[in-house]
């Protein structure tokens, strides 16, 4: 596109020095800087033909592979491309070298030396534009062939998919052969400006159809979409929908039904043997524990995390890539057919090859094993969810689906919370003394069990400010106002289809239910005050309890809550009773909203306690 966008500047500026004109209506200065700007411009023009051929080799081979036909496309292919870039490169090139001086190629009125002729010149561009055409056919007409032998949903998809591509094929090949027959007008080097016109039209429709015929097979599903509605007027149908269950559906879990003794020997050596004296980035070790937990809670293993010390697979890496797209397309939800459900473009997108090769074996391996009462028997999160499998109750895909949801969302919001604790408790010498007090006064023994810590009074309260002043979700969560509208309790009505939503950020910072306080870290809001009775408190904290949205709220709460407050009340007691943590730089931590909240620059020094 931009060698194309090259060539039509360099054209438009040769036409306004004549180009077009007859020659003898032209000065000699007009007539050879026309003709040098349009030399250039055609310079351009050849290249990107060039590399719009391999562009479409590459596409074409990443759709189809290179073993569906026994890669006899692929090698007529290659040759093809091969061919067409050597001549492309030549002809770009050597009509500004054969002769000298190189100004006599613009300026016929020079005298000059030349080793190969205008005429010998012409046949070899006709050449090149024969190969193109050819090129264009072949790309045309062998992948419509390949797609007859594609799984694709619907006969209809695959019928227009082979037509686009034929279409695009063809219309670049005849344009390609037109161009052909009217390079005749390089030897005219006389009248140049004229003889060349037809050439000039038939290349720039050549090379702006060759850049559709690109296109259009990575935008064939929502054409193909927006076409049928167009046409028919309804939508067409789409792949089979999931089931939904209502909450009451599901297995009820308290928090603890996933975390056994084994687990809770796993985390504490994650926390513990794995984290090491000195300065730390506490940001990215809580994005580390926080992944190998949630698959240890999910699989009963560990994806290796803090084990390597390194990002696995750039899995977080990918993660944050995922949000910064989420964030994004999720204002412009119109625009995700055309990239992550885009064939082409979705290879550029972030893949988690670690976590889903983790799920895939652990499903197959946990469904596969004879030994049922061995592996079965492994109360995790996979368990629960092949047991429903086994009711009836859920789908394979769906069982993978789940699975996913499970550790994608269950690492980076825990990540996010965990950071935000760390830097508000450290931040603050009086708080964190006041909860390292209250830690050592509960006597609790290592590893840390979520009964002995979740009723701790002040400790509870600080979990309670850190999930109120630093949600993990960053944006509207939206919800659809049913067909028949809604009325709010204070009276405002809502029509039918509006997208509504609140964001956790803003109703958490009601200073009427929270306090005046409410942007200050102060868990202290979450303890009854010495002139408030029991019963003003109890309102006080029902309140606050039920106005606080980081985890949703209504029959749509998040389904991971109990399994987060697992977490997080485990670690953040194991990490301040195992080290001593003091904050190096309190300016430096900076949020971004990516949907999910990310933090940086929580640098600590870490040392073990005696």
């Amino acid at each position: 596109m931009i060698l194309y966008c090259l060539y039509a500047v360099f054209i438009i500026l040769a036409a306004s020095y004549g180009l077009g004109q007859h020659a003898s209506s032209l000065t000699p200065s007009q007539s050879a800087t026309a003709i040098r700007l349009e030399l250039i411009g055609q310079t351009f023009c050849v290249l990107s033909i060039a590399s719009i051929k391999l562009a479409m080799f590459k596409l074409q081979t990443m759709l189809f592979g290179r073993n569906l036909t026994k890669r006899i496309y692929h090698g007529i292919a290659l040759a093809l491309v091969i061919l067409v870039v050597f001549f492309s490169v030549f002809v770009a090139v050597f009509d500004f070298l054969r002769c000298f001086p190189v100004s006599s190629v613009w300026n016929p009125k020079i005298p000059a030396v030349c080793w190969m002729s205008a005429r010998h010149y012409t046949d070899i561009a006709i050449w090149l534009s024969v190969l193109s055409a050819i090129a264009d056919l072949a790309f045309a007409i062998l992948p419509a062939l390949i797609i007859a032998k594609v799984k694709i949903p619907r006969r209809s998809q695959k019928l227009f998919l082979r037509a686009l591509i034929l279409f695009g094929g063809c219309s670049t090949a005849t344009c390609g052969a037109l161009r052909a027959w009217s390079l005749t007008g390089l030897s005219v080097r006389n009248d140049y400006t004229y003889a060349t016109i037809d050439l000039n039209i038939w290349s720039a429709i050549e090379s702006l159809i060759s850049i559709c015929a690109y296109i259009l097979p990575l935008t064939a599903g929502p054409l193909y979409e927006v076409l049928s509605k167009f046409i028919t007027g309804t939508t067409t149908p789409g792949p089979a929908q999931p089931i939904s269950y209502q909450l009451n559906d599901m297995p009820k879990h308290s928090p603890n039904t996933f975390v056994r003794e084994e687990d809770n020997e796993s985390q504490h050596r994650i926390l513990g043997e794995n984290f090491i004296n000195g300065n730390e980035d506490l940001e990215k070790q809580s994005a580390s524990g926080a992944w190998d937990i949630i698959a240890n809670i999910t699989f009963s293993k560990s994806m290796g995390f803090l084990d390597r010390m390194e990002d696995v697979d750039n899995t977080i890496k990918d993660a944050n890539r995922s949000l910064d797209y989420f964030a994004t397309i999720g204002q412009i939800p119109w625009a995700d057919p055309w990239l992550a459900k885009n064939t082409f473009f979705s290879r550029w997108l972030s893949s988690f090859k670690l976590a889903n090769r983790l799920i895939v074996r652990s499903v197959d391996e946990r469904i596969a094993s004879s030994d049922d009462q061995d592996l079965m028997g492994t109360k995790d999160m996979l368990h629960g969810l092949i047991t429903q499998q086994k009711k009836g109750k859920l789908e394979r895909h769906q069982l993978y689906s789940w699975l996913q949801i499970n550790m994608f969302a269950g690492a980076d919001t825990t990540a996010s919370t965990l950071t935000a604790g760390f830097y508000h408790v450290l931040k603050n010498r009086r708080i964190y003394c006041t909860l390292m007090a209250a830690l050592g006064d509960a006597n609790l023994d290592l590893p840390i069990q979520y009964d002995d810590v979740k009723d701790i009074p002040y400790f509870e309260a600080v979990i309670l400010e850190i999930l109120c002043i630093h949600p993990a979700v960053g944006m509207l969560l939206e919800r659809v106002v049913p067909p028949a509208g809604f009325t709010l309790s204070n009276g405002v009505f809502l029509p039918g289809g509006v997208y509504v939503g609140i964001n956790p950020w803003v109703i958490n910072m009601n200073k009427e239910i929270f306090g005046p306080d409410v942007e200050s870290f102060c868990p202290d809001r979450w303890l009854k005050m010495e002139e408030e009775t029991q019963e003003d408190f109890r309102l006080r904290l029902k309140a606050m309890k039920q106005t606080m949205l980081t985890f949703g709220g209504g029959n749509r709460v998040c389904l991971g809550k109990p399994m987060a407050l697992v977490e997080l009340n485990k670690i953040i007691a194991t990490i301040f009773l195992t080290y001593e943590l003091e904050l190096e730089e309190p300016n430096a931590w900076r949020i971004h909203n990516s949907w999910f909240i990310r933090s940086f620059g929580l640098n600590v020094k870490i040392r073990r306690r005696a």
